[in-house]
C-alpha cells in the first residue's frame, strides 16, 4: 500500500500542477491504476478471510461430526463386546441392549443423513420439512438418541415439558439434532463427580 500511497501522490499532484492536455491524462491513468489496484487488494483480501472462515467452519464440522459419530459407534462395540463374552445373562437385560444398539444403529443413519443435509445446504438444495410437531414428541425423541450417556451413573437428567405447550411449526429431526447437541454438549462440559441437565 505504500507503493500505491506514492504513486496517487504523484498523480494527484500531476493533475493539480499539469498544464496541458498531456500532463492531464497521465495523472488522471496514474490515479486510476492506483484506485484499481487498491479495489483489487481489498476484493482479494476480502475472498481470502470468507475462505478462510469458511474453512474453519468446515474444520470445525467435521471435528463436532467425528465426535457425534464416535459416541454411538462406541456404545455400539461396548454393547456387541458385552454380548459377544456373555456378560449379560438375564434376557431382560440382554433385549435393553439389544434395543439400545438398535437405537444407536439409527442414530448412526440419522448422523450420516445430516452430512447429506449439509452437503445439500452446501449446494443450496437443503430444504426443511416444516409441520405442526408437539414440542413434548421433540424432547422425548432427543432423549431417546441421549439415552446412552444416561448409563453413565454421574448423569442426573430432569426433563420438565410444560403440558399445555402448543405444538411448534418446525422440522422435527432438525429441532432434535439441536437439542441434542445442546445435551451433549452440557454432558461434555459439565464438571465434578455428578452431571446435572436439567
Amino acid at each position: 500500500f505504500v507503493p500505491a500511497a506514492l504513486m496517487l501522490t504523484v498523480g494527484i499532484l500531476i493533475l493539480v500542477y499539469g498544464s496541458v492536455a498531456r500532463d492531464y491524462v497521465f495523472g488522471g491513468l496514474i490515479v486510476a491504476l492506483v484506485v484499481t489496484t487498491l479495489a483489487g487488494s481489498a476484493a482479494t483480501l476480502a475472498v481470502l478471510t470468507r475462505e478462510a472462515r469458511v474453512a474453519k467452519l468446515q474444520t470445525d464440522f467435521v471435528n463436532k461430526v467425528s465426535h457425534d459419530l464416535r459416541t454411538p459407534l462406541t456404545s455400539i462395540r461396548m454393547f456387541v463386546e458385552t454380548l459377544q463374552l456373555g456378560r449379560i445373562q438375564d434376557p431382560a437385560r440382554q433385549s435393553e441392549a439389544l434395543e439400545i444398539i438398535a437405537e444407536e444403529t439409527a442414530r448412526l443413519s440419522s448422523l450420516i443423513n445430516r452430512l447429506l443435509d449439509w452437503a445439500r445446504m452446501e449446494s443450496g438444495r437443503r430444504s426443511f420439512q416444516l409441520r405442526r410437531e408437539p414440542v413434548e414428541v421433540i424432547v422425548d425423541a432427543a432423549l431417546a438418541a441421549f439415552a446412552p450417556q444416561l448409563l453413565d451413573p454421574r448423569v442426573k437428567l430432569t426433563r420438565i415439558v410444560e403440558p399445555e405447550l402448543p405444538a411448534v411449526w418446525a422440522d422435527r429431526q432438525a429441532l432434535v439434532d439441536a437439542i441434542l447437541d445442546l445435551l451433549n454438549n452440557a454432558y461434555k462440559y459439565t464438571a465434578g463427580e455428578e452431571k446435572r441437565i436439567e
